[in-house]
Order: C-alpha cells, then sequence, then structure tokens
C-alpha cells in the first residue's frame, strides 16, 4: 500500500514507520512510503526538471563571488556579471564544479562510511582517538578542497575577464600587479 489519502490537513514531515507526508494539491494528504514506487513517480520528474535548471545556474553564476569582492558589486548585478564574464568558458566553469564537487562528495562519503563501520553513533565509541582523528583529518580535507575550489574560480574569473580584454590590476602591499595569463609564462 503505497499511496493514501487521509483527512488531516496538509503538512510536510516525517510521520510513523518512515513515512513521507506529501500535498496532493486538493487539501488532502498523500502517504508516500520510502519502500513505495510511488514516491520515484514524484522524485524523478522533478529532479529531470530541476536538475539541468539548477546547473545552468550554478555555471552562470560561477563567478559571482570573485565579482563580489574584486568588483565590489552586489545583488543581482553579480550574477548578471557572472553570466556575461562566463560566456565562452561555460565548459571550463562546469569542469571546476563537476571535478571539486565529486572530489568533495567522495571525501564525505568516505569519512561517513568510516564512522558508520567503527559504529561510532552507538555508544561513546564516538571519543576514541581514531574517530576523532579521521573527523579532523577529513575536516582539513574538505577545508583544503573548498580553499582551492574558490582559488579554481578566481583563476576563472581572471582569465574570463582577460578574455572579455578587462584589464584587471590586482592590489598586493600597496603596487599594482598583473598576473600573466599567457601559456608560455612561467610562474
Amino acid at each position: 500500500m503505497g499511496l493514501r489519502k487521509t483527512e488531516e490537513k496538509c503538512v510536510f514531515g516525517k510521520g510513523d514507520d518512515s513515512v513521507l507526508w506529501a500535498c496532493d494539491g486538493r487539501n488532502g494528504l498523500i502517504e508516500l512510503r520510502h519502500d513505495s514506487n510511488h514516491l520515484l513517480f514524484y522524485v524523478i520528474p522533478l529532479l529531470i526538471v530541476l536538475m539541468p535548471v539548477l546547473i545552468w545556474l550554478l555555471v552562470n553564476w560561477s563567478l559571482a563571488y570573485a565579482i563580489a569582492v574584486v568588483e565590489s558589486k552586489w545583488g543581482y548585478e553579480t550574477l548578471r556579471r557572472s553570466a556575461n564574464l562566463v560566456k565562452g568558458k561555460r565548459g571550463v566553469a562546469f569542469r571546476i564544479h563537476l571535478y571539486y564537487g565529486l572530489v568533495i562528495l567522495i571525501i564525505v562519503v568516505n569519512g561517513s562510511r568510516f564512522l558508520v563501520n567503527m559504529g561510532a553513533a552507538k555508544g561513546h565509541q564516538w571519543r576514541s582517538f581514531w574517530v576523532i582523528l579521521e573527523t579532523a583529518l577529513f575536516s582539513v580535507l574538505g577545508y583544503v578542497l573548498m580553499n582551492q575550489y574558490i582559488m579554481a574560480n578566481t583563476v576563472l574569473y581572471m582569465y574570463c575577464k582577460d578574455l572579455n580584454v578587462e584589464n584587471l590590476p590586482l592590489e598586493t602591499g600597496g603596487e599594482y600587479v598583473s598576473l600573466p595569463l599567457d601559456q608560455d609564462a612561467i610562474v
């Protein structure tokens, strides 16, 4: 029995026996069990529609962080500027997001698997040296990867700005330094 209407108000949340509640739009409530195929009929079409839109927004707005800091813009102006700058390099922006997203996902999954294998959720085993060491290690790895991700977006910002023939002087210690973006330069 995967689908059942009830007479209660339309609320979202988790009910008893791993039951997810969802609105059907007619002031009724549909009971969706997690082991039911009916849940897939709601989730899969939603993912098919939402994922391309979210990926498109992520790629187009990937330079908004750097624009907000370097150009001191904010709000919708940074999003519009990011979409204009990333034109022609959307593939590069997508690959940056894909690479760092997959690597961070692998780290999170492996860290979680380690905690489950150690049984850290049960009892007081979470206080052991190995669980604390593993948590610290995966936290540091996550920090390093997120820092590299931000740096990759900043380099992409500089590259896109150079492609649009806009000079980008960077201020370091009171002097302006122009970073070389050609492929023959050795840093």
